[in-house]
Formats: C-alpha cells, structure tokens, sequence
C-alpha cells in the first residue's frame, strides 16, 4: 500500500497542526502556572495579613479589658454626683485661666 501524494500532504498539515495545538496548549498551561504561582503568593500574604490582624486584636481586646477596668476602679470611687462637681469645678477653672 503506497501513500499518494495527497495524503501525504494532508498527514503533514495534520502533523502541523497537532505540532502548532500542542505549542498553544503548552503556553496556555506555562501561563496557567505562572497565575497559579501569583494565587499562591496572594493567598500567602493574605494568610500572614489574617494571622497579624488576629494579633493585633487579641492585643487591642487586652488593652480595652484595662482600660475598662481602670475606668470602673475610677468610676467605684466616685459617684455620680461627685463626678458633676468636679468637672464643673474643671470648667470654672478653665473659665478664670
């Protein structure tokens, strides 16, 4: 069985195609990968970013816990009244300097 001239022009712009989809399919998945690799780096940094956020909660919830609790320890040594008094005494005060 011998292969005409035809057919052997049609096998090798078949081959050339297949060489020219596989090139494409090639850089397609080189492309892929190195978005693949951004996606990683971002979701990496993300991670830190959500790991440094969680501390500095934690922090900030500690330092409100003090704060609160110092405003109470003022706030059980004076009562209402004498709170009144002493921030009208600090606006007379301001009011004569």
């Amino acid at each position: 069985m011998t292969i005409s001239q035809g057919d052997k022009h049609a096998l090798e712009n078949e081959k050339a195609g297949i060489r020219e989809e596989l090139l494409r399919v090639e850089q397609e998945k080189m492309e892929l990968e190195t978005e693949k690799a951004g996606l990683n780096t971002t979701i990496e940094i993300s991670e830190n970013n959500i790991e440094q956020l969680k501390t500095e909660i934690q922090y900030l919830s500690k330092e409100k816990a003090e704060v609160t609790d110092q405003l109470n320890a003022v706030s059980s040594l004076y009562t209402k009244s004498e709170i009144a008094k002493i921030s009208i005494g600090y606006k007379y005060l301001n009011f004569l300097f």
